[in-house]
């Protein structure tokens, strides 16, 4: 059975809320998505009949690992997506990002891949992501790129342009990355870091 782009912007929501093993409940999906408590049950409630999400009512919600999945891929299409019109195409951000959740849902593999493509060889170029650097590199952080919700934790953390960033460690498969920011030391998810470009 299908799942609707609202759904779908649902299981991202969650997917973000939630990285790092952090929990969710109704309360922050409703206000991550600007709709009402009763909105975001209604559709726990669809998603839960079709094995994407566990919630007790009142209680916390889960993605199932068919729905992680599902969300990991609709976030990284969504990332992508932001990037190309953020940086490519020099798009200002809240149109960047109206536009990236449109086109989401309607784009082809075919056509991801090549804007893949484009947005990997465009920004080799010029700097690097946070994520693709080493333990004891360091770099300037040059700007936060992707979804509201992962931009708003990183600057909360004290990650902004302008920043000296060092990764001090980085666990056997990647994930998670340790850095130090302004001082400070900071555990960031694969995701969370493949969002911040750095100039070395």
């Amino acid at each position: 059975m299908p799942v609707t782009h609202r759904l779908e912007d649902y299981l991202k929501a969650i997917f973000l809320l939630t990285l790092g093993g952090r929990v969710t409940r109704v309360k922050e999906i409703s206000e991550a998505l600007g709709v009402s408590r009763s909105t975001v049950t209604s559709a726990l409630r669809t998603l839960s009949e079709k094995g994407l999400v566990k919630h007790e009512h009142y209680g916390y919600v889960e993605l199932t690992p068919r729905g992680a999945e599902l969300a990991r891929a609709l976030y990284e299409r969504n990332k992508l997506l932001h990037v190309f019109l953020r940086e490519i195409l020099g798009v200002n951000e809240e149109v960047a990002e109206r536009d990236a959740c449109s086109m989401e849902h309607h784009l082809s593999a075919e056509t991801l891949e090549k804007i893949k493509e484009l947005v990997v060889e465009a920004m080799r170029k010029d700097n690097r992501r946070l994520s693709d650097l080493g333990p004891g590199e360091e770099g300037k952080v040059l700007r936060i790129v992707g979804h509201p919700i992962i931009k708003k934790k990183l600057l909360g953390m004290g990650i902004t342009p302008g920043v000296k960033i060092r990764v001090e460690r980085v666990a056997p498969l990647g994930d998670p990355i340790e850095v130090k920011a302004g001082g400070t030391l900071l555990s960031l998810r694969k995701e969370e870091a493949d969002c911040i470009w750095v100039d070395q």
